[in-house]
């Protein structure tokens, strides 16, 4: 993994529009929220390809008046697992039918309801658990000193399309980036895929 800042990116982006030297007539200001955007988009991307890259795991507990619980953390943005704890350690629990989450009798089951994890059924919710979970952003880029992480070479996958938006901004055909955003993309994921593949990773199946 590695860190970049928004203006390292905006740089990288204006050296691939190259209209030699002359001012391409799209401010900083305009291109941050567009870079917040393509990194967010980025981020869940990548955690549904190697989820290990971008893991939070928070823990809790369902007091015997309660059904569910409202995840904690900021930077939640999908659920990995979510096991529940036994005697001698945690057994994984199943998403619950949408209609008939109640009717499952004798297996513990949840739904995700925004930021609020249900459990089922409601008679036996009480109980610690454990929640594994894809990290996202917690705030967007409005700065160019702001932060990105990242890993290696994804800085050039986001400075192509943020290329792209610059070029159509200023009425010229951003196609060729496009292309090359895409090219960037399928190579940073065949890395990550040999790079944990050969170190494989302790985060249990998703269920």
């Amino acid at each position: 993994m590695s860190t970049f800042t928004a203006l390292q990116i905006i740089d990288q982006a204006r050296t691939y529009v190259d209209r030699d030297g002359t001012d391409d007539g799209v401010t900083n200001a305009q291109l941050l929220p567009l870079l917040s955007s393509k990194y967010f988009n980025l981020r869940r991307r990548l955690g549904d390809v190697v989820p290990d890259l971008f893991t939070g795991v928070e823990t809790f507990s369902i007091a015997s008046v309660g059904t569910s619980h409202t995840v904690v953390a900021t930077d939640f943005g999908k659920v990995l697992k979510l096991e529940r704890a036994v005697p001698g350690g945690y057994v994984p629990i199943q998403v619950a039918p949408l209609l008939t989450a109640e009717t499952v009798r004798g297996l513990w089951r949840y739904r995700l309801r925004g930021d609020a994890i249900d459990v089922y059924p409601s008679s036996d919710a009480a109980g610690s658990y454990k929640l594994t979970y894809i990290t996202k952003p917690t705030a967007n880029i409005t700065d160019v000193t702001d932060e990105l992480e990242i890993p290696d070479a994804a800085d050039d996958l986001l400075a192509r399309q943020l290329a792209a938006d610059i070029l159509f901004r200023i009425r010229l055909d951003p196609t060729l980036q496009l292309q090359l955003a895409d090219v960037a993309w399928r190579e940073l994921v065949e890395n990550l895929i040999d790079q944990y593949r050969a170190t494989p990773q302790q985060i249990a199946e998703v269920y």
